[in-house]
């Protein structure tokens, strides 16, 4: 989702009240009705941004009263609150979105759209917090952080409990939990099999209250969300009918040489440093965001897969061809992508190439494919790989980040500015079809 970063800009927009009028407040006619739309995509473009905001407030500013109708043309999105009109507190819940965004998780803790009736779990202080036992850093800390709002806002600590089993040990059933994760219970995959990797899911189901999201940031922002929106004054609350956020994502189906990006498995070549497995992670997240879809990443000591896409020396037929020094290929077959250089520094070159060239240029819409004759097309604009180290401003920074995304993201931005250094003329190996 395309988000304007600057808190300053954003904060900028407050003064748009004092250019609408008292007389806004009241209900004015609704855009036409449409099939499908997003709540908050005043102008139509598939994404929310500061760009809506801006638009609507036009919208706003040039109503006529009188004929009930303004210059300005908005899409059904602009009913931001979906409470069947559009006036100032469509701004407002626009501008809220805007302010609670969290670009680390990728959304925000402001829902769009009908807010969700919601009951009270009146007996959840006798209910077992249980957590999924191998999660993630970024769970663990949102886990913390959800633990500490409860003993802040009600001075009590809860049960906890990881989902862990001894050997023999069945999974329990019946009892009342509040499942974080994809936990080993029945209710939580229940949930997770609906979602996209950005997406998450807050309700009960069954006698248990579920918060899990498509990916490990997915669950790390439901539990943000559940924290700000579902723990009231006087006890937790869920969405009585369940609540389900859906993320934006570039496109609806990624494939690669046709195949949807879901069958294929990463496999990533021996000997990769900290920092290439730091830029591997963020491809990861990089096809997650554009497609909504997990990608498993493995060694090349792992089962080989039908469909695989291969980075670096794996070991694999297609990636043992000897190629001269400095260079890299990019070798494509009916179930298998593979990638891979012969140079120092070959895997940040090829993950930079991926990441950046071939990613980064996906344009919005309803599909994409990762094929020959797609990176034929953009002929190779990452650099080529060089014999010589890469300059000192890349060596300085190499290996002092840990497997964190904001680590990768910081490891690409010094990346791209060192490449700058780089001579112009470097060889390449053409494709091998």
């Amino acid at each position: 989702m395309s988000i304007i970063k600057s808190k300053r800009f954003i904060a900028a927009l407050s003064i748009m009240l004092l250019c609408i009028c008292l007389g806004a407040l009241i209900a004015v006619s609704t855009p036409a009705a449409e099939s499908d739309f997003l709540y908050g995509d005043v102008d139509g473009n598939g994404k929310i941004d500061v760009a809506d905001v801006l638009m609507l407030r036009k919208y706003m500013a040039n109503y006529n009263y009188d004929t009930g109708a303004s210059t300005v043309t908005v899409k059904a999105g602009a009913d931001a609150n979906g409470d069947g009109s559009v006036n100032v507190s469509d701004i407002l819940v626009m501008r809220k979105y805007m302010a609670n965004y969290n670009y680390d998780t990728g959304s925000s803790t402001v829902v769009l759209g009908p807010v969700p009736a919601k009951k009270s779990l009146s007996d959840w202080k006798n209910y077992t917090v249980v957590y999924k036992n191998d999660s993630a850093d970024t769970v663990s800390r949102a886990f913390v952080q959800f633990n500490l709002a409860l003993e802040e806002k009600y001075n009590f600590i809860p049960s906890v409990s990881s989902d862990f089993l001894m050997p023999g040990e069945s999974v329990p059933e019946g009892t009342n939990e509040i499942l974080v994760g994809l936990t080993n219970r029945p209710e939580s995959a229940v949930a997770y099999e609906k979602l996209k990797a950005n997406d998450y899911f807050i309700g009960m189901i069954n006698n248990r209250l579920v918060i899990v999201g498509g990916s490990d940031k997915a669950t790390a922002a439901a539990l943000d969300h559940f924290v700000k929106a579902f723990m009231e004054p006087d006890g937790l609350y869920y969405p009585t009918a369940g609540y389900t956020y859906e993320a934006d994502y570039i496109v609806d189906t990624l494939t690669v040489g046709g195949v949807d990006i879901s069958r294929f498995v990463l496999v990533r070549g021996n000997g990769m440093s900290a920092n290439d497995r730091n830029l591997v992670n963020y491809l990861c997240e990089s096809i997650a965001d554009i497609c909504g879809v997990n990608i498993e990443v493995r060694l090349p000591s792992a089962s080989e897969e039908t469909y695989e896409l291969l980075l670096g020396n794996t070991g694999r037929s297609l990636t043992s061809k000897e190629i001269p020094e400095g260079t890299y290929s990019v070798i494509q077959t009916e179930t298998k992508l593979a990638i891979y250089g012969n140079g120092v520094n070959a895997d940040s070159f090829i993950l930079y190439y991926l990441i950046v060239d071939v990613l980064g240029e996906i344009p919005e819409g309803e599909s994409y494919d990762i094929s020959l004759e797609n990176v034929e097309e953009k002929n190779f604009t990452a650099p080529a790989l060089v014999t010589s180290n890469l300059p000192e401003a890349f060596g300085d920074f190499r290996g002092k980040y840990d497997d964190s995304v904001a680590s990768a993201e910081a490891t690409v931005a010094r990346f791209m500015l060192s490449v700058e250094e780089l001579p112009d003329e470097v060889s390449i190996v053409e494709p091998i079809l």
